[in-house]
């Protein structure tokens, strides 16, 4: 019996670069990016989750990203249409 051999890094690399091009391309169809769907998930576990509405600082933190690209982020979202799904409010500030 062949002994199994362990992926290397290049070999888990291309895996996980497959994995994310058709993460997008599935995504992309929704008018998504992995990002976005991330930050939509994170947004859907806090309220369902604890209970509470999430702040962009809160998202900022959670993803270990700048303020503009999560604010950037917010806003495509809101203007693909996720706002009205998620309730996210106006004001950057203030909870989604």
């Amino acid at each position: 019996m062949e002994k199994a051999r362990p992926l290397c890094i290049p070999e888990v690399r291309k895996l996980s670069t497959a994995a994310e091009t058709m993460a997008n391309k599935f995504l992309k169809e929704n008018g998504l990016t992995s990002f976005r769907s991330i930050a939509l998930f994170l947004f859907l576990q806090n309220r369902t989750e604890k209970k509470k509405l999430m702040t962009q600082r809160d998202l900022e933190r959670a993803v270990g990203m700048s303020n503009p690209a999560v604010a950037g982020a917010v806003s495509r979202l809101e203007g693909k249409g996720f706002s009205g799904a998620l309730q996210i409010r106006k004001g950057r500030r203030q909870p989604f």
